[in-house]
């Protein structure tokens, strides 16, 4: 029917993706990324903060209070990533990588988008 669903999407970026790292992602991936990082870091200070990761949730999310915005910040901080006051590109590029390429619904980078319905359809189904 020439259109592409969203199983085939996944399926493509999958297969595009699956056992890169970051640097190995296609460029598109990896600029989407970069995109997606300067577009929740709204004060540019190269962190990502529990503020600017709540405002950009809400954005996307209808809910009913911050509670589950503010468990998925932090399932997705490290110690480091605490004691410098969120979630700087580097450690992004890590979640955003393990996002893709993880297929366990109990990983912390599955909250990197905030608090998605889960569990996410496993690629093995």
């Amino acid at each position: 029917d020439d259109r592409i669903s969203c199983d085939d999407l996944a399926e493509a970026v999958r297969t595009a993706c699956q056992g890169k790292t970051f640097d190995q992602l296609p460029q598109a991936m990896k600029m989407f990324a970069h995109s997606l990082f300067k577009a929740v870091d709204t004060n540019e200070d190269g962190v990502i903060d529990l503020q600017e990761f709540r405002v950009d949730c809400v954005r996307r999310i209808a809910l009913p209070n911050v509670d589950l915005i503010d468990e998925c910040f932090d399932t997705l901080c490290t110690e480091d990533d605490l004691r410098r006051g969120g979630i700087c590109k580097a450690r992004f590029e890590d979640l955003f990588t393990d996002f893709i390429n993880n297929p366990n619904s109990s990983a912390p980078a599955v909250r990197l988008m905030g608090p998605l319905p889960l569990p996410l359809k496993d690629p093995a189904s």
